[in-house]
């Protein structure tokens, strides 16, 4: 790993949960290809707890634009590469623990589905964990906000926010974008006497991934995931 007085540079060979904060505070760019070795040799807890320091820095930092581009990218890539859903769980837990997340989420969402990813070799993937992440977001703060009304600051107002986001990605032509979607709008507008939202992404692509659904509860190895989404 090269240093520069001491000070790590690169994520290259990183084997500790206080060198990789000390990166996520320095403000270095996690790459695709650093997580090689990284998932080798941390250990899951060890992740989790990196993932969390990028969720606290994420919101101490949402007023610095490119510090939280950074940070958000960075974050992405890790969950991207990790494909496991703990992680992302464990960033939006530490995420709400903050205060100022309810401000600092407005700010997420726009980077997270608009910023230009320096990842190039594999941004459909890190694509595709941002809109996870956006509709994961939005399903907590739609939750929190039933049980703990006005609490979460202008909720109902970031709800308006993220749904609007997650709309002009429905275009995407990806299965697991078009499926998040799918869930997103069906739970965030669950019981309401209109669905616009749901009903516009249901005439965009609801036959051809309901098509695909049924297709996956055909084959034995991908029937638990088909029940689980639908």
């Amino acid at each position: 790993m090269s240093q520069t007085n001491g000070i790590p540079s690169s994520w290259k060979g990183t084997s500790s949960v206080e060198v990789a904060k000390q990166l996520i505070d320095y403000g270095s760019m996690l790459q695709w290809r650093d997580m090689r070795t990284i998932k080798r040799t941390l250990s899951e807890e060890d992740q989790k707890a990196i993932l969390k320091h990028f969720a606290k820095r994420v919101v101490e930092r949402s007023g610095h634009r490119l510090q939280m581009e950074i940070l958000v990218e960075s974050a992405l890539v890790w969950m991207a590469n990790a494909g496991e859903e703990q992680y992302l769980f464990a960033f939006l837990e530490e995420f709400f623990a903050q205060d100022g997340a309810d401000a600092a989420a407005w700010t997420m969402v726009e980077i997270a589905l608009t910023v230009e990813l320096s990842e190039n070799s594999h941004d459909e993937e890190i694509f595709e964990m941002a809109v996870a992440l956006v509709c994961e977001l939005g399903s907590s703060i739609k939750e929190y906000d039933a049980k703990f009304p006005g609490e979460f600051s202008k909720a109902p107002a970031l709800l308006d926010h993220i749904s609007t986001y997650l709309l002009s990605v429905s275009n995407a032509n990806s299965s697991c974008i078009r499926l998040s979607l799918l869930h997103y709008f069906g739970v965030v507008e669950h019981g309401q006497p209109s669905r616009v939202c749901f009903n516009r992404i249901m005439s965009r692509f609801g036959h051809t991934v309901l098509d695909l659904l049924f297709s996956l509860l055909f084959k034995k190895r991908s029937e638990a995931i088909a029940c689980s989404t639908c």
